[in-house]
């Protein structure tokens, strides 16, 4: 009877000792094996589990899933795609936006503003009239040869309009320093001599003998007198209206006008 305990005693230790070497199936499976500080440590040598007894790659997965979260944030349920352009939640639409205020795609809601935000005011166009600073009405003339002239086609050159007459001695005593400046200027300056209607019929005999060769345009105003009228006459020849490149009055007076005061004017006009 004493040898049947003594062999379950020992079949009970054998138990004992088997069961404490078998490890335990619900440790990760791949365990290695317990450390000095009763951590379980894998094959490779590293900790798996953390302070709280959880596993390290657990940790590992559950970290990494909140860093992507971190990483990804979900769109707020108020926030408003840009590339669909939906409103629904309340936020404007940029695009809307802009196009709701009156504002271009430069950002500008004025399309005559410059980078600086000034606005571009454009000059108003310059009246017709006889002063300083008019427009001079066109005139249309016959030159002495019988072909016509407008004061119009001469644009882009500094018109010098001269109303003279044969019976006036101040105004043959001036025009060889309006011939002068005829072929000094001819690049820049054109000069027309108008003879009044009084007295005209001299006027061809008169040039040809004086200026036979001339760069002066020799005409004869209107009968209404035109020329003499848009020059800004008043009773008194000669009279001498002097036009920027744009037709635009620079000058306008009766009396003798020298070489020198044409060439100052003529000169002041190039120099702008």
């Amino acid at each position: 009877m004493k040898k049947i305990y003594t062999l379950f005693f020992l079949c009970l230790i054998c138990s004992i000792v088997f069961i404490g070497c078998v490890p335990d199936n619900s440790l990760n499976q791949n365990v290695g094996f317990i450390n000095e500080d009763g951590e379980i440590v894998g094959d490779d040598g590293k900790d798996h589990v953390t302070e709280n007894g959880n596993s390290l790659e657990n940790d590992n997965d559950n970290g990494t899933e909140d860093e992507n979260t971190q990483d990804n944030p979900e769109k707020p349920d108020n926030n408003t795609d840009i590339d669909s352009g939906d409103n629904s939640q309340g936020t404007d639409n940029i695009e809307a936006g802009k196009e709701e205020n009156g504002e271009s795609e430069n950002g500008s809601n004025n399309p005559e503003e410059s980078g600086g935000g000034e606005v571009i005011e454009q000059p108003d166009p310059p009246k017709v009239g006889t002063a300083v600073g008019d427009l001079m009405a066109s005139v249309t003339l016959e030159k002495l040869d019988g072909s016509s002239i407008s004061t119009d086609e001469l644009r882009g050159k500094i018109l010098i309009l001269n109303i003279w007459a044969t019976w006036c001695p101040p105004c043959k005593a001036e025009l060889p320093d309006f011939n002068r400046i005829a072929t000094e200027y001819k690049d820049d300056v054109v000069i027309i001599a108008a003879h009044t209607p009084n007295g005209s019929i001299n006027a061809e005999s008169y040039v040809q003998q004086n200026f036979p060769e001339t760069d002066i345009i020799f005409a004869y105003d209107t009968p209404y007198s035109e020329a003499y009228d848009a020059a800004g006459g008043v009773g008194y020849v000669p009279q001498t209206a002097i036009l920027d490149e744009n037709g635009v009055i620079i000058y306008s007076n009766y009396g003798i006008l020298t070489y020198n005061q044409l060439v100052s004017i003529i000169e002041g006009q190039l120099s702008k």
